[in-house]
């Protein structure tokens, strides 16, 4: 495509996110670049001006009626036509050649492999099994037609529950045999998931032999990959950004559809998640914007699930955003009352946590023979009618497996392959056809009858319940494991922008970019490993807890070691003659400017601190909360968007006022001690104020809690009552700050929020501590909480039989809010807690400690008796709608993002000022418009070529990957924060100049707009169309998505 004389523009929509772009930046060289223009919810696009090229290109996975497995197949379409706007910027470049792809990347046959066709019926050993089949005619009631059963094989392989060396051990097993398996009869499938263990098998334990089958199962469709992220991702209390992380994958691990389209150039297209507690309304729009044509789900709450199987009502078209709506909708389908488990079929599970002796598990299943045929085939047909009933069509999904299955699969193979002949040889008196199937051959059969089928709109399903009791108690647990995880989660996000600014556009000035990767890579891969829905939400063992702790800050401290090599060369110079002291580095990762409040711990009171130019920093001092008798030094400061400022700070000499004089000031500090409600008054009588140019709140020394908080010169807005539990010691302590900023900095957002800083623990053996907010607000126990950091959903208090209190609480990863018809008063969380209003106001669990007598958690020390101390940090906005509603997006970014301060030893030097040298090294500075996010900027540092063509070839060839990484292949992904209608200004569509935003990178080459793991070029996409009621719809290619 020829490239167009114009700058390169961007038109962004809410609903939220553009799909991930990635672009080649190239350095010191001037290009043209097309126009791009992006759209949201009212007909999103990203159309290159002039672009017409015509590619050939692969359409999904084929049906089998018009083109045999591993068949080469290639079709036309334009490249000019209008595309939706989550976009993540691979290579920004246009190819305008006629080009042809393989459907699969092995070829349909291969070599050295033993492919046998099934038993032939009237081989002599089966048939005195037949006869059996007579007997069972009385049992069956003759349906209509047949019944068509895809038999769906899996092995549920939890990579966040035990993750120790016996069950990998156990992993390997499955793989190893089931591959061996599948390679002897062409009839049988089975499914994979989740990719770490598999790729921990790949990577150290199959043989030259096994990945060239494995290869040839893929092509021959014998063997699916489905959803391969790094884990099966809990969909309740994970951030979207980090959901997205670990679908996507690099290019050194494992982590999601990176490793499968590196290896094998394929990608899937359809998800499977059948053990979460619970399912969010963001998993709908997530798999539609990630090009998937269906989802699975099973765990919601069981009498719901009665309702929908009793009206026929388990699959439908979600559309889970309010925003996006039919743009970015789903087939889904609900698994029925069995789950994800054959009934009758899975007799055993494998043996933890050791192994046995022989290398060899046990033979758990009985093998079907003459005696027991006739009960497996009765047991099946029976199942098999009843779960049909439940569903529209005839076609019924039939999953085989379970948890730990398949470590025996010679047995469960062999019984299955039986029962499968002889239903087939009588199937019409039975009423059945039973075969083993994939998902893509289910859905694909599904979709070919042409249902219309029913919409649900963006409710989601949650809480989760197993009968009485509600799973609502793992919104909050472990919570310092929580907390940990969103805090690497953030240092990444910094770390990724700072390497991709630092080698952009001179990769010659870093040091060693192999190491650098790796850095960030180990980073990516312990935080989407932590993201399984046993991992984060707490019901791991001590013992991988710990695992993830020490994956978790060993990635962390090898990122803040490849930012520390990177600002160590862009940090001023320094001479030896005044007294030791720090040097800070304070690094905003945001795309705007920034105005906060950053804390250091410095070792002593009086501070003398300058910035990079030589000037006094106002700022305060005052005796550390946490780490006596050390000081934390509060400076204000503002920083440009994806910039620097440096600050030296030394040990002053002299007096507290010479210090001042200086820029640093001691802070008075009053400390209340605690106060248990029997002793404390009624409340009200002495008050102490605390204000800023926003807000003033009152506190109770009476009740040493915060009393009230009033805006302006208005009426109290906001009372809080705080009723905690305590033993000996203090369990709690809540420390609350207002940011007064001096005129003439931009400080709306620090000026509008109040910052609480809680330490909570240790706990009494079961006890919760929860931060109760009362409010005058008449909210009528309505509240509004975010679902995964993406979008809000309102949350209606239901009363219950049993457990009201627990099943009317609600996950709050992000934020929450309740409202009346004038105010709103708005909690922010940097990380997940569990939320409810049980009356005029909201509490939030910050953390718990539980004695859990069922028997096989005690076995398994799954009693969640967690003696940690906590530190969640809590922020308050408050006042009318219009106001509120502008500030809390930024606001949420803000705590999420705060600057990274790194900070080293002055060792005897200080600062040069201004006058002695140039300012230090420093990026461009990027500004969006407040209605936009950088949700992503990074090298993904992919070893293969983006040229999907290209690499196929390239793994025909046996050379799949590339001696060095391109580091002109950026990763972009833009986000608009605002929801269709939630703000008249801020909700509206954006245009970007693409050339303007990134011009610290160098002149941008070329655009290619991908799908959101940043895998697949959406001109090569085209998702499928399930005909709903209310009428067809234009479905997104991979599309917006919105929060």
């Amino acid at each position: 495509m020829e490239s167009q004389p114009s700058t390169s523009a961007l038109r962004v929509a809410a609903p939220f996110t553009t799909r991930p772009c990635l672009f080649t930046a190239t350095p010191l060289v001037e290009r043209g670049a097309g126009r791009a223009h992006v759209n949201g919810a009212g007909g999103g696009a990203i159309r290159p001006v002039a672009a017409s090229a015509h590619v050939t290109t692969e359409d999904e996975p084929k049906r089998k009626a018009s083109m045999p497995r591993g068949r080469v197949h290639t079709h036309s379409l334009r490249q000019d036509r209008v595309l939706p706007h989550l976009m993540q910027v691979m290579e920004l470049k246009q190819d305008t050649t006629e080009t042809s792809f393989y459907l699969d990347a092995f070829p349909p046959t291969c070599p050295g492999a033993q492919i046998t066709e099934p038993k032939s019926q009237k081989d002599p050993e089966s048939l005195p099994m037949l006869t059996q089949l007579v007997l069972l005619r009385f049992l069956v009631v003759q349906p209509v037609s047949p019944i068509r059963v895809f038999m769906v094989l899996h092995s549920h392989m939890d990579v966040g529950s035990h993750m120790d060396e016996s069950l990998r051990t156990y992993a390997a097993n499955v793989y190893t045999s089931v591959v061996q398996e599948l390679m002897l009869q062409k009839h049988r499938c089975f499914i994979t998931v989740e990719q770490e263990y598999f790729w921990l098998w790949w990577d150290s334990i199959a043989s030259d032999k096994q990945k060239r089958r494995v290869g040839c199962l893929l092509a021959t469709r014998h063997l699916e990959f489905v959803i391969r992220g790094q884990v099966m991702h809990d969909k309740t209390v994970t951030h979207f950004d980090d959901q997205i992380l670990q679908l996507t994958g690099g290019a050194l691990f494992a982590e999601g559809h990176g490793f499968q389209y590196e290896t094998f150039g394929t990608r899937p297209w359809f998800s499977w998640q059948v053990n979460l507690f619970g399912v969010s309304a963001t998993t709908p729009t997530l798999f539609a914007l990630a090009g998937f044509h269906a989802h699975i789900i099973s765990q919601i709450d069981p009498d719901l699930k009665g309702a929908m199987q009793k009206d026929q009502g388990l699959q439908f078209v979600w559309r889970g955003s309010p925003s996006l709506a039919a743009e970015q909708e789903i087939f889904t389908h609900v698994l029925d009352q069995y789950s994800y488990c054959s009934e009758g079929f899975h007799d055993g599970s494998a043996v933890f946590p050791e192994p046995p002796l022989n290398g060899k598990f046990p033979d758990m299943t009985e093998p079907v023979n003459e005696d027991n045929i006739r009960y497996y085939i009765s047991l099946l047909v029976a199942n098999v009618k009843e779960r049909t009933a439940w569903f529209w069509t005839s076609h019924l999904l039939w999953p085989c497996g379970c948890d730990n299955q398949f470590f025996n699969d010679l047995l469960q193979f062999s019984n299955m392959d039986i029962l499968l002949d002889y239903i087939s040889a009588d199937k019409s008196r039975l009423g059945i056809s039973v075969e083993y199937a994939t998902l893509a051959e289910y859905f694909h059969a599904l979709h070919d009858t042409n249902v219309t089928w029913h919409v649900r709109e963006h409710q989601d399903f949650l809480p989760y319940s197993s009968g009485n009791p509600a799973w609502t108690g793992f919104y909050s647990s472990r919570s310092r494991l929580k907390g940990l995880a969103r805090r690497a989660s953030a240092l990444l996000y910094a770390g990724e922008s700072m390497f991709t600014c630092s080698v952009r556009p001179f990769p010659h000035q870093h040091p060693d970019l192999d190491w650098a990767l790796k850095q960030l890579q180990q980073l990516r891969w312990a935080i989407s490993e932590v993201q399984h829905h046993d991992a984060i939400t707490g019901t791991e063992t001590p013992k991988v807890r710990d695992m993830y702790v020490k994956n978790l800050r060993s990635g962390m401290q090898g990122v803040h070691e490849l930012m520390a090599s990177i600002v160590q060369d862009r940090t001023p110079a320094y001479s030896d003659s005044e007294a030791g002291g720090h040097i800070a580095v304070v690094y905003n990762p945001l795309a705007w400017m920034v105005t906060t409040l950053v804390t250091l711990t410095v070792g002593f009171s009086r501070v003398n601190i300058t910035d990079e130019f030589g000037q006094a920093v106002a700022a305060r001092v005052q005796k550390s909360k946490e780490k006596e008798p050390a000081c934390d030094l509060h400076v204000l400061t503002t920083i440009p968007g994806l910039s620097y400022r440096h600050y030296g700070i030394r040990h002053a000499q002299g007096t507290q006022e010479d210090a001042k004089q200086l820029g640093a000031s001691l802070a008075r500090t009053s400390n209340f001690a605690c106060k248990t409600e029997t002793h404390a008054g009624p409340g009200g009588r002495h008050l102490i104020t605390v204000e800023n140019d926003c807000y003033t709140v009152f506190l109770d020394a009476d009740t040493n809690m915060m009393h009230s908080i009033w805006r302006g010169e208005a009426q109290p807005l906001l009372t809080l009552r705080q009723r905690k539990e305590r033993d000996g010691n203090h369990t709690y302590a809540i420390y609350s700050r207002l940011a007064h900023v001096p005129v003439g900095h931009r400080g709306d957002l620090v000026c509008h929020r109040i910052e609480q800083g809680n330490r909570v623990g240790p706990l009494e053996l079961n006890r919760e501590a929860i931060l109760r907010t009362s409010t005058g607000l008449h909210n009528w126990q309505v509240l509004y909480s975010d679902s995964n950091g993406f979008q809000m959903q309102r949350r209606v208090f239901w009363e219950h039989a049993t457990n009201s209190i627990t099943r009317n609480y609600y996950p709050m990863v992000q934020s929450a809010f309740i409202k009346d018809s004038r105010n709103r008063v708005v909690l922010l969380s940097e990380q997940a807690h569990g939320v409810s209003s049980q009356g005029n106001g909201v509490e939030v669990m910050l953390h718990h400690r539980l004695w859990n007598n069922i028997d096989e958690n005690v076995l398994l020390n799954l009693t969640l008796d967690d003696t940690s101390i906590v530190h969640p940090v809590l922020w308050l906005l408050l006042g009318p709608w219009p106001l509120t509603a502008g500030l809390r997006q930024r606001s949420e970014l803000a705590l999420q993002h705060r600057p990274v301060v790194l900070l080293r030893e002055l060792n005897g030097g200080r600062l040069e000022t201004a006058q002695n040298l140039p300012g230090p090294q420093q990026q461009e500075a990027m500004t969006l418009s407040p209605s936009l996010h950088l949700q992503i900027l990074s090298i993904p540092g992919w070893n293969y070529s983006s040229n999907h063509r290209e690499h196929l070839q390239n793994l025909q060839k046996g050379h799949g990957r590339r001696a060095k990484v391109d580091i002109c292949q950026v990763l972009l992904r833009l986000h608009h924060l605002c929801e269709v209608g939630e703000d008249p200004v801020l909700s509206q569509p954006v245009s970007v100049n693409l050339e303007v935003v990134l011009q610290g990178l160098g002149s941008v080459a070329a655009v290619e707009e991908r799908l959101l793991t940043g895998m697949w070029d959406v001109s090569m996409l085209r998702r499928w169309s399930w005909r709903t009621r209310d009428g067809p719809h234009s479905r997104g290619l991979g599309a917006s998505a919105s929060g």
